[in-house]
């Protein structure tokens, strides 16, 4: 008789703490007293095991909501729950069928109602459980205490008990790159960028000195005779001492502002 109900779907009220389960019957056990659902929710929440097993115990009410046997054949099973379930206080009994019980949802609302009140209170209280318990100020007044954590472990033994372990024909990277790093002062750790050398003046005689700027250029230095040869050549383009002295001045110039800074 209990595999005709096979398939019906059901809604079982087990309580506050387990709450309401609803599902489609996959099998009742007459010796064992239980009652084994499918694609079952549990607070209207879906439920991820495959199936879930329900002791008759437990149950304090149970309404059909989808049945796949007729109408007579109910009676014989809410008789067996009923009579298998203790009495309880909670427990909300009825003569009637519980096909009456599927047709009078009207009239179930209040209940409904008390449901959803006790979810909720069931809820408060195992949130107050969790979240309610005060915390002690000393420990937060109480600074956190690193050196003395840390001195705790000790490193080298750790390394050394590591080493020890290891075979001996085998070279380790940590040992290999064990390499005391160089520290420098402030006015030590910079690095220093090579001058580039640019030898862009060249003159058409031999010379005895250079002269190098602060960017590289290398200036040569040139021969008595070379500097009247060019003298000369001025004098015969017109350039006459004055404005030689004039042309001086303005390099000169030139030079003196580029070091300050300025532009020209």
């Amino acid at each position: 008789m209990s595999a005709m109900w096979v398939g019906s779907i059901i809604s079982v009220d087990c309580g506050d703490v387990l709450g309401v389960f609803e599902g489609e019957i996959s099998n009742v056990d007459g010796e064992n007293q239980t009652i084994s659902l499918i694609n079952v929710s549990r607070n209207n929440v879906k439920c991820e095991v495959k199936e879930v097993t329900l002791s008759t115990l437990d149950i304090k009410n149970l309404k059909l909501i989808e049945s796949t046997v007729k109408t007579e054949k109910k009676d014989h099973f809410t008789s067996m729950v009923n009579d298998c379930a203790p009495p309880t206080k909670n427990e909300i009994t009825t003569n009637s069928p519980l096909i009456e019980d599927n047709q009078k949802k009207k009239g179930d609302g209040k209940k409904k109602n008390n449901k959803r009140l006790d979810i909720k209170k069931w809820q408060k209280e195992r949130d107050d459980a969790c979240f309610s318990v005060p915390v002690d100020s000393e420990v937060l007044d109480v600074d956190f205490d690193f050196e003395k954590n840390l001195a705790l472990f000790d490193k080298r033994a750790v390394f050394e008990e590591i080493n020890a372990l290891s075979k001996s024909d085998h070279v380790r990277l940590v040992d290999c790159n064990k390499r005391t790093p160089t520290k420098y002062r402030h006015d030590e750790n910079v690095l220093s960028n090579d001058i580039p050398i640019l030898r862009q003046i060249s003159v058409p005689c031999k010379y005895t000195e250079e002269y190098v700027t602060d960017t590289g250029l290398i200036v040569p230095s040139v021969t008595v005779e070379l500097k009247k040869m060019i003298y000369e050549k001025c004098e015969e383009v017109g350039l006459l001492p004055k404005v030689r002295v004039e042309m001086i001045g303005r390099g000169a110039c030139e030079m003196v502002l580029h070091l300050l800074g300025g532009s020209y």
